[in-house]
């Protein structure tokens, strides 16, 4: 496989779940073309991105990762746990600023730390709150996908998680992670990317496929969560990030989630009497504890 599928979301909601149904249950990443975000939001946010990572560290450190998971996550600062994939834990070779919403619940609720940068914190929530408005409909058409009519998986999105993240790879070796093999604990996560690509997915077939760079296209994939309440149907595929480019990389990863306080399990619809339910109830909340305690320094003390 030499590209991820892509998505049209200029087409009907129906459409678009059947086309989700069939890419998440056979790659789990996609590109999703027509998605709607202003392309002049976009470019503010990563002018706004460079505009932070320029910033003397002593500035970006001044804003450092605090116990609600906002703020500034220097070089090293954060590890992928190893997995079948990747047998060793390294920190990865990366620095990002991070934001949560205001929605944002349990023991993650609490003030975002910003900059000193005119206009970054206006620029930044702004594309976060179109990002939210979006992710809205994508979990629409997921739920129609998975035949969800009780509505049960969008009311799990009344106040949701959300964060945005604001990457930026320095130049690596061929052997250096900027992001580690990994797969994300969340429902869904959108990624924009410029220019310089480095995204590594892995392919059905057991291989990595590296995904364009394409600045019109959002990149999308699932999460544990949503790999849950389809009860293993929809993928939480592996992905790392390695800059071969020679020269730094940015991009911005945006994850939508359920609200804190939700009990993840498989969906009613997605459960039939030749598929019983594969996996066993958890705490939204106390699972993003224990994930972030295992990938973060700043939460290596939490308890």
């Amino acid at each position: 496989m030499a590209k991820i599928p892509q998505i049209d979301l200029d087409a009907s909601d129906d459409a678009v779940a059947e086309e989700l149904l069939t890419a998440y249950s056979e790659v789990g990443f996609a590109a999703i073309s027509n998605h709607g975000v202003d392309a002049g939001l976009l470019e503010g946010a990563f002018a706004a991105s460079r505009q932070f990572h320029a910033l003397p560290e002593r500035a970006k450190s001044a804003i450092s990762l605090n116990e609600f998971h906002r703020g500034y996550i220097p070089l090293g600062a954060s590890t992928e746990i190893a997995s079948e994939y990747d047998h060793e834990v390294a920190p990865n070779a990366s620095e990002s600023f991070m934001m949560l919403g205001n929605e944002t619940e349990g023991f993650l609720a609490g003030p975002n730390q910003w900059p000193v940068v005119e206009g970054f914190r206006a620029v930044v929530e702004a594309y976060h709150d179109e990002l939210v408005e979006l992710s809205r409909r994508l979990i629409g058409c997921f739920a129609l996908a998975l035949g969800d009519e009780s509505g049960q998986m969008e009311s799990m999105f009344d106040r949701p998680t959300t964060w945005l993240r604001l990457l930026r790879y320095p130049a690596q070796r061929a052997s250096e992670f900027g992001l580690g093999p990994h797969r994300d604990y969340g429902a869904i996560t959108l990624l924009a990317q410029r220019e310089v690509s480095g995204l590594d997915v892995l392919g059905p077939d057991g291989s990595w496929i590296e995904v364009d760079a394409d600045p019109d296209v959002l990149v999308l994939n699932t999460g544990e969560v949503m790999h849950r309440w389809s009860n293993g149907q929809l993928l939480r595929t592996p992905h790392r990030v390695i800059n071969r480019s020679g020269t730094e990389r940015y991009s911005i990863p945006f994850f939508f989630d359920p609200n804190m306080h939700s009990t993840i399990e498989p969906l009613t619809s997605s459960l039939r009497g030749d598929n019983p339910a594969a996996f066993e109830p958890f705490s939204f909340e106390s699972f993003l504890r224990e994930e972030l305690s295992a990938g973060y320094e700043a939460h290596g003390t939490e308890q």
